[in-house]
């Protein structure tokens, strides 16, 4: 039996982790360490938070959605070219369009997403002003180490540092597993390794009490506190996955309705993405139908077609 130690971590007492997100995109690999990002923000409070590398947006939105239901008055920062790299990919200004429609209605009274690499972005921040800091960018060992390097003097002495993909090693080029193993030698830390690993990792000389006793925690149980997180973010995954599944039958809805244009049949209601995901099973039996129709017709035109040729 695992002893239970008088700072063990009580996810009871951070409701906050189980909400779902309100920024959730189709691709990114991030989304399962959301509740995570839900609980270091009630852990730092961080009042300046940086996000190095944040394409899709979810793991900044989900830092500001945090932050926003804490009100914990962070100052949130998304450092990100918005053309990508040769590991993410690269994209166009859609990705960065798509984000700000989302973030900036509900995030722009306290959040910046500043469109700069982060060697020109770091000259905005003074030292020792960042609580808070999240490393996801180009994934090489020496990006990921002059990242770190040049922006630990802008952290506080309260300065906590994130570092995704840190049990990624399917791409010889990423480097972040090498960096993690350096800093958790140095540095109080955990790693979480699903979803390509985050690492948490204390650099200040006085980090905040919460996140020290979080670290105590999952240090001395380990096994639990991986497994916890990961069946939590395991349910975010989930949501994302219908999400992707939802929009497939939107468009196979959208073809329908073309074809019933062009065959001059009544035309199908318009569906959005937002009502098939809210409630799927009707709109998915609707689809079933007029692809059993659909097939139906077919048989039956060609039936038709045989007999006029006997």
């Amino acid at each position: 039996m695992t002893a239970h130690t008088g700072d063990e971590f009580n996810p009871l007492r951070h409701p906050a982790i189980f909400n779902s997100p309100q920024m959730l995109s189709l691709e990114s690999a991030w989304v399962q360490h959301i509740p995570l990002a839900f609980l270091i923000i009630e852990l730092t409070r961080p009042r300046v938070l940086v996000e190095l590398g944040a394409h899709y947006g979810d793991s900044y939105c989900a830092f500001c959605q945090a932050v926003a239901h804490a009100k914990t008055q962070t100052r949130c920062f998304a450092v990100d070219t918005w053309r990508g790299d040769v590991h993410a990919g690269f994209y166009d200004a859609s990705i960065l369009a798509t984000l700000k429609s989302h973030h900036d209605p509900l995030y722009g009274g306290f959040s910046t997403l500043l469109q700069a690499d982060f060697d020109s972005a770091v000259k905005q921040f003074d030292d020792g002003s960042i609580d808070l800091l999240h490393i996801d960018g180009h994934h090489t060992y020496e990006s990921v180490r002059h990242d770190f390097d040049t922006w630990l003097t802008k952290m506080s002495p309260r300065g906590v540092v994130l570092l995704h993909d840190t049990s990624a090693r399917h791409d010889p080029s990423f480097g972040v597993w090498r960096v993690w193993a350096e800093l958790a030698a140095q540095y109080p830390s955990f790693e979480f390794p699903h979803a390509h690993g985050l690492g948490i990792v204390a650099v200040g000389t006085d980090p905040p009490a919460d996140v020290m006793g979080f670290l105590r925690s999952a240090n001395a149980n380990p096994a639990v506190t991986r497994t916890f997180f990961t069946e939590i973010g395991n349910r975010i995954f989930d949501m994302q996955v219908l999400l992707k599944t939802t929009h497939h039958l939107v468009r196979q809805w959208n073809i329908l309705s073309q074809w019933r244009q062009v065959t001059k049949q009544p035309t199908l209601p318009t569906i959005t993405a937002e009502q098939m995901f809210a409630n799927p099973e009707p709109l998915a039996a609707a689809i079933s139908r007029e692809l059993e129709q659909l097939a139906q017709d077919d048989l039956n035109l060609r039936q038709r077609l045989q007999a006029g040729k006997s």
